[in-house]
This record gives C-alpha cells, structure tokens and sequence, in this order.
C-alpha cells in the first residue's frame, strides 16, 4: 500500500516519517504483553501486527476500508484481526481490551469528546491507553507550517486537559528528531546529568541544551493515561538509517542529473559537427575556398 506524507508504510515510505511512527509502537509494544489490545486508525496494520507479537491479541481498527483489506491480506496472524469503524464509533463491545493505541489520530477529526468516550467505554477496568498528538505550537506555529490533512491540533495543555478530564493518572513523553527519534520526559534528562557526564549532557541545538524543558520543545507529545497508576516511561532512541539514505538519494539526484545535462552537451556537440560536416562538403562552402584562395594568390 502507497505511504503518503501522512500514512506511514513500510514499504515505499521514507524519511522522518519512518523512525517517528516505529519508534511510537515500539514503545507500546513494551507494555501489551498477555494484554487483549486495540490500535485505533491502524492504517496499512504494520504496527498492529507488531504488536500483536507480544500481545495476547490485536484488533486494528481503521475508517478506510482499503486500509483495513489490505492489512487483512498482508498482516496474517492467528492473534491478529481488523475492522472496519471510526474512532467515534469502536467496533469493539463494552469492557473488551485492555490496552488502546492512538498514533496522529486525534488531530484529523474534531470528535475529541466522543473518541475518549468510546476509549473509556471499550477498557477494562484499570486499562492502559497510550495516546499520540502534535503539539501545535511546536509542529505547526513556529514552523508556520500547514498541514492539510489536519482538521483541529492541540497545543499541549488542550492535550493535558483533555487527557485529565477522562483519566485519573497520566504521565506525558516528547518525541522529536535528532539523528534517529527520541522519546523522553524532563526528568530522564535532569536524571541522567547526576549520574552520567556523556548522555545528553553535549547534546545541543539553536535553542541551546536540549535537556531544557524537553517536553516543552518536542513536536509530538505521547500520553499514558488509565484509572490505575499508570507505568514508568524510560528514555529511548530509536535509530534509524534514514538521514544516511536521503544524503545517499540526494547524491544519487545530483550524479543522475549531472550524467544527464553532460549527454546533453554531448549531443549537442555531435549536432554541431554534423552541421559543420554539411557546409564542408557543400559546393557553396567549396566555391567560397576557391575564391579566398584566389584573392590570397591575387595579392601576391
């Protein structure tokens, strides 16, 4: 299935793209072992059938029927199921799952209200939702950036607010970009600078040390919320090759174009020698030569 700028895939995807949304599954998929689990707009089902390996079961949940038709042919597993249904209306019956996972779902619709409810009505008692959003501010303000696939952004307090008027713990992570993604909270930073002097401690960029209000600065934001206290988030990287295989693309680009403009100076050269070739050989360039030569003669 084709990836797009905003649909993530395995298989023709590139980019930036491609650490963010692994990384994001990665990171659920420490917390869905034995656990009956939904993954909310599951898209082309990747990250479903990820967690599915861990999970006692997965049902991918996705409001485009291609979608879901092609995870069904492509993501098999004995423990791995989709459907078809919108996030405002799960497909799942009362008290179903004990894990949900959202990734950049909540910022393409405006049913915020109805989303958390059916989220809430679909866990189990002490159920574990793990929630991702932009952060408007970050991802759309300062950049001046406008993506047209997103119908209502949150910034991070709409997001806290909306995440504590529904559950009665939460913790919230940042992720963003530096080689690879990174996911962390402030603490993770303050924490690791007391007891090490070569993890983040060097880490900077145009805003200075990136330790400072790390949460504040992210693009994306990553909620743990349930009615039961929820785990502990560790600091994690996930590489990724992917900044090597767009500089290997752009070099690519520029020595493809750079063979193809000198096939066009050569086949320009071949065109004017055989112009050149044609007046040589023809009698008036012939009959020109006769009469230099003669007034060359002449003026001896």
């Amino acid at each position: 299935m084709a990836g797009t700028d905003e649909r993530f895939s395995p298989v023709s995807s590139t980019g930036a793209i491609e650490p963010e949304h692994w990384h994001r599954y990665a990171l659920a998929r420490q917390f869905v072992a034995g656990k009956d689990v939904l993954d909310i707009a599951s898209g082309e089902g990747y990250g479903s059938h990820y967690l599915a390996e861990k999970a006692k079961s997965v049902i991918g949940v996705d409001i485009f029927v291609d979608a879901v038709n092609f995870a069904k042919s492509k993501y098999i597993s004995k423990n791995l199921e989709y459907r078809n249904g919108s996030c405002a209306a799960i497909p799942l019956t009362d008290h179903s799952v004990d894990v949900v996972v959202s990734f950049e779902t909540i910022e393409h619709h405006t049913q915020h209200k109805e989303m958390f409810s059916e989220i809430k009505r679909v866990l189990r008692p002490g159920g574990l939702l793990i929630i991702s959003s932009p952060d408007k501010h970050n991802y759309s303000d300062v950049p001046n950036y406008k993506n047209e696939f997103h119908v209502k952004e949150l910034y991070r307090d709409e997001f806290e607010e909306l995440i504590k008027g529904n559950f009665k713990h939460y913790s919230i992570v940042g992720q963003r970009l530096i080689s690879g993604s990174l996911i962390a909270a402030e603490s993770d930073f303050q924490a690791s600078r007391k007891q090490s002097q070569t993890s983040f401690d060097y880490i900077e960029n145009e805003n200075g040390p990136i330790e400072e209000n790390w949460v504040k600065r992210s693009i994306y934001l990553i909620a743990l919320a349930s009615d039961a206290p929820t785990p502990e988030i560790s600091w994690s990287v996930y590489e990724s090759n992917y900044l090597q295989r767009s500089y290997d693309q752009t070099i690519q680009q520029q020595s493809q174009a750079h063979q193809e403009h000198v096939a066009q100076l050569e086949n320009a050269v071949i065109s004017v020698q055989a112009e050149l070739s044609k007046v040589y050989t023809s009698k008036i360039w012939r009959v020109a030569v006769f009469f230099r030569r003669l007034k060359h003669y002449a003026k001896k």
